[in-house]
């Protein structure tokens, strides 16, 4: 239901990431209040696991929404996401730790 970007408070240097409601079909005011329900949804969870929602809006021009949340970045400082790992080369207990990590993330949520 959106497009992630990264993004940067230009006055505090702080970068985001930023996902914006850009439905691939017709937007409407259901679609609309789903992704606002998500939005509010996100922002009273806290989990160590989870990114944490902190803002959302709508753009003024475009009438877009979006919500802003953590940039999750590796331990060099490099943004990622799922589409960057690649279990090649990755030993079980690794994978046994990712999988512990996400079953304590959906147990929470």
């Amino acid at each position: 239901m959106g497009e992630v970007y990264e993004v940067e408070h230009l006055e505090l240097g702080s970068r985001y990431a930023l996902k914006a409601f850009v439905p691939h079909g017709e937007r409407s005011a259901a679609t609309d209040e789903r992704f606002l329900t998500e939005s509010r949804l996100l922002a009273r969870l806290d989990h160590p696991n989870l990114v944490k929602v902190f803002d959302l809006g709508r753009d003024s021009a475009t009438g877009i929404l979006y919500y802003v949340m953590n940039l999750v970045c590796d331990e060099t400082g490099r943004e990622r996401n799922l589409g960057d790992l690649s279990c090649e080369g990755v030993d079980e207990k690794t994978i046994a730790e990712w999988f512990a990590q996400l079953g304590d993330a959906l147990d929470y949520i």
